[in-house]
């Protein structure tokens, strides 16, 4: 028998928790053609288990169907082995949901209804992300002052108290301690967090920005590390290490 190159690689499993059955077949069906091996649940807490018990490699989970507790849901997902470095991108027909989901551990944001090619160029970029993530570091670590930043445990860790950070996150940080006090613009941070061919708005960019601070300012000694300067973008303060 002959096997095609697309056989002989392991396909991707891709769960969808959505309840919108017929917009997801639709999905279901291009995920198929295009060599991935899609599952969908319409039932959250059943969804839930199968991830839970049986991890995919991305997760695509729209708010809709349990938004007063979608944000908890995510953070508890982002929370657990191994979940947490899986790829998570969060839909929704609202685009005001877009921060708190990103800041809730979400990889990406999508807005609903959204073409095809879209989210499966997506799908794509968030795989490969997720591909690079595991690839070791030299020394696997950053000094920042007296904050180490673990680059494979997304951690930063300061006089015993850590915090947790996400892969964006952590890449982001990476990219301005390695350039302290210098001023990094928008299109640098981007281009170090993000790949080349994925589309990235600025606002995303300081959803992170953001969420980095607030998670920086739990520590013992630190408060304003993060420096924006107006209209171009970002430096580490070097004053406050």
């Amino acid at each position: 028998m002959i096997l095609t190159e697309a056989s002989q690689v392991q396909k991707k499993k891709i769960y969808i928790l959505d309840e919108d059955r017929v917009s997801m077949a639709t999905l279901r069906d291009e995920l198929r053609k295009n060599h991935f091996e899609p599952s969908q649940w319409d039932n959250i807490e059943k969804g839930l288990q199968e991830i839970r018990s049986n991890p995919p490699d991305l997760l695509i989970f729209d708010l809709h169907p349990v938004e007063k507790e979608a944000f908890q849901i995510i953070q508890d997902l982002k929370a657990s082995e191994p979940l947490k470095s899986i790829p998570l991108m969060i839909s929704s027909s609202s685009r005001d949901k877009m921060v708190q989901s990103l800041e809730s551990g979400g990889d990406d944001f999508i807005l609903k209804p959204f073409g095809i090619q879209e989210i499966l160029s997506r799908i794509r970029t968030l795989l490969r992300r997720n591909k690079l993530q595991v690839r070791p570091e030299k020394e696997g670590k950053i000094k920042i002052g007296d904050l180490i930043l673990f680059l494979d445990e997304k951690e930063v860790h300061q006089k015993g108290t850590i915090i947790q950070l996400t892969f964006t996150e952590t890449k982001i940080l990476k990219a301005l301690a390695e350039k302290p006090g210098m001023v990094l613009s928008r299109e640098q941070l981007i281009t170090s967090a993000w790949l080349e061919d994925q589309i990235v708005e600025e606002q995303n960019l300081d959803v992170h920005i953001c969420s980095i601070r607030k998670k920086l300012k739990t520590l013992p000694f630190q408060t304003s590390l993060i420096v924006t300067h107006r209209g171009f973008g970002y430096k580490l303060d070097t004053f406050t290490l």
